[in-house]
């Protein structure tokens, strides 16, 4: 469609530029025949003229020459009679009509035709934008990740102090191994391989308890302690802490506390178990 239109847009002022070039070609035809038909009438046949003519290169002549055809044709103009009418003079083809082909009309045609038939290269096209409302999710409990940490005291009878060396021997014989804080600690693995279950510190802050110094050291107690949530069944390894406390606290003469200090009782013992029920499920 495009080419078809470029072609026929060339075409169509290549004619119009033929009509004006023969228009002016049929100007200037006329032009110097009634040029040439006044000279005939009125004489000018001189010698003198006709050299100046020929000799228009200077330009002086050429201002002589207008000067003088000006002069002869008003000098005629006045001493005319009444009775002499202007000649009318006609061109040599003001009887041809001049009319526009019907090739050319329909040249014309088809390129308005396609002007109004086109339609535009780009089409805009508008949508309505509706501002979508947020679905809102079904509302769920969002589960809050509980921490707690169950304490137990080994202490000695009566408030006597702990032998270190009794003590090493015992925490090492309940499975567990020196490690991270300066602290023991009571892997899945009695090896001390695997998550900690729980752990074993000083109960005199800053709780470090040295392997190598312990022979030569007395305490008020220990602390047993458990992180929950704990690596696997969180009943089993509280179970697994409260046999090493008692049995730490046999080996030295002690006794077995709650996390507030008080003689542990199985009513003490149920809280802890509701306590790892309500973290841990």
């Amino acid at each position: 469609m495009d080419n078809l239109r470029l072609i026929l847009i060339i075409v169509a002022s290549l004619a119009i530029i033929a009509l004006v070039i023969h228009g002016f070609w049929i100007n200037k035809k006329e032009r110097s025949t009634i040029f040439n038909n006044k000279n005939k009438k009125n004489g000018i046949k001189d010698s003198g003229l006709s050299w100046e003519a020929k000799t228009y290169d200077d330009a002086d002549d050429i201002g002589e020459v207008r000067v003088r055809r000006a002069s002869d044709f008003v000098e005629k103009a006045l001493t005319a009679t009444p009775d002499e009418t202007p000649q009318e003079i006609k061109p040599k083809d003001a009887d041809k009509e001049y009319v526009i082909s019907p090739v050319q009309c329909d040249l014309f045609s088809n390129i308005q035709e396609e002007d109004d038939n086109e339609e535009p290269a780009v089409q805009i096209t508008t949508q309505e934008v509706t501002k979508e409302e947020p679905v809102q999710a079904a509302s769920e409990p969002v589960k809050t990740v509980k921490n707690d940490v169950l304490v137990l005291h080994v202490t000695g009878l009566n408030g006597a102090m702990l032998n270190g060396n009794d003590l090493l021997n015992s925490i090492l014989q309940s499975g567990f191994q020196f490690g991270d804080m300066q602290i023991f600690h009571r892997h899945v693995d009695p090896a001390g391989n695997g998550p900690v279950l729980f752990s074993l510190a000083n109960m005199v802050k800053p709780g470090y308890l040295d392997p190598e110094t312990m022979h030569d050291m007395v305490t008020p107690g220990i602390s047993l302690f458990m992180m929950l949530p704990s690596f696997g069944d969180g009943q089993q390894n509280f179970k697994m802490m409260l046999q090493a406390a008692q049995r730490i606290a046999d080996d030295v003469d002690g006794m077995v506390q709650d996390d507030e200090h008080h003689m542990i009782t199985p009513q003490k013992i149920d809280s802890y178990k509701e306590r790892i029920k309500h973290v841990m499920g």
